[in-house]
């Protein structure tokens, strides 16, 4: 017994165990379903463009859906202009891991995996318990670039509050690389490099954060060259992105306000609507609550409610606010913090949890709402 309580002690154990029973848990409920559910989970249209196998079913079915098939088309065949705003990190993994639906989702798992390990450094055994209970628990295991920008993000504010500003430079970067919410990590250089240069008055440090800047800047300004080379304008993945996904800058609390306004209007998708925008807010108010990672966390968060689908007869403004805010690691360092007791923490990973086996169940059905 004082083995197995030693083992439990140990980081590495701890995190492999979590992420098991969070794999188990969120593909075994989303996998029940979708064996007894007539169709694969993905428009129907998406079956003509990627590998599907259409006549049995199986797990890489299930984990395969939506965005997937245009990551995993970049990583077959490049970009062409309609795929743009699908950023190039994520894909260029998929090839190089292997290139097919089975490596891709392989990647996906082992790149959440290494981000709960720096989560363990950074909040402990609660951090971990939230992030394995997350409500997009599933779609860390799919063909998506949330696990890739989850990881990156952890290990960026890891580096952070350890004062390796290389490794984080780096790191903001390729997260600029990986999603457009990932140039917030690029900002957050700033704003931390300002915050500690008022406190402490170092030109040193100015200079130290100026130069990290520079790093982060000319990663990530990779794929803006990319496109001006290949499609005459850097920008071209934002005009897709508006064009073809209604998505366009706004005040932060316009998607919100439209969503709550439909609600009350009496929209039939009501309970989604609600569901979407209490876990979307509970999480962004939890990605504020430490000090240590306010700056970054309220960036993020400004960021992604500040893009909403403007679009009036799209299924919600703030429609994947879910999947966006429950993929910031600072949330789950946030909710540690708010949830100090035995009985808190266990009845919020319920919780958490049942949520992530609806989503799951959800996704199964080809009805992926978040």
């Amino acid at each position: 017994m004082k083995k197995l309580l030693l083992a439990f002690k140990n980081p590495i154990f701890f995190c492999l165990l979590c992420f098991l029973l969070s794999r188990v848990i969120f593909l075994g409920s989303g996998y029940l379903v979708y064996n007894y559910h007539d169709e694969l989970p993905a428009p129907a249209g998406y079956y003509n463009e990627y590998p599907y196998s259409i006549e049995e079913k199986s797990l890489s079915n299930l984990l395969f859906f939506y965005d997937s098939s245009h990551y995993f088309s970049i990583a077959q065949e490049g970009y062409k202009r309609q795929t743009t705003p699908f950023y190039p990190l994520y894909p260029l993994l998929i090839k190089l891991s292997g290139n097919t639906i089975l490596s891709s989702i392989i990647l996906s798992s082992l790149l959440f995996g290494v981000g709960l390990f720096g989560l363990y450094k950074l909040g402990k055994e609660k951090a971990v318990l939230f992030a394995c209970a997350s409500p997009i628990g599933i779609v860390f295991s799919a063909v998506y670039s949330e696990s890739l920008f989850f990881c990156l993000s952890v290990w960026f504010l890891y580096y952070i509050r350890e004062r390796n500003l290389l490794a984080a430079g780096v790191l903001a970067g390729l997260g600029a690389l990986s999603r457009s919410p990932g140039w917030i990590l690029v900002a957050a250089i700033v704003i931390i490099g300002l915050i500690e240069y008022a406190e402490k008055r170092s030109s040193k440090i100015l200079l130290s954060y100026f130069k990290v800047l520079i790093i982060a800047v000319a990663v990530g300004l990779a794929y803006p060259l990319y496109q001006a080379i290949v499609f005459g304008n850097p920008l071209t993945n934002n005009i897709v992105a508006s064009k073809g996904f209604f998505r366009q800058l706004m005040p932060f609390w316009w998607g919100t306000y439209k969503d709550i306004l439909r609600v009350v209007n009496g929209d039939y998708s009501a309970l989604f609507i609600l569901l979407n925008l209490a876990i979307g807010w509970v999480w962004i108010a939890a990605s504020l609550k430490i000090p240590e990672y306010r700056a970054p966390g309220l960036l993020y968060s400004l960021f992604i409610l500040s893009f909403p689908i403007i679009n009036p007869n799209y299924m919600f403004a703030t429609h994947s606010l879910i999947r966006y805010a429950c993929v910031w690691p600072g949330a789950y360092l946030g909710l540690g913090e708010m949830y100090q007791t035995k009985t808190g923490t266990i009845i919020f990973v319920v919780f958490s949890a049942a949520i992530g086996i609806l989503v799951s169940m959800l996704i199964s059905m080809k009805a992926f709402l978040f």
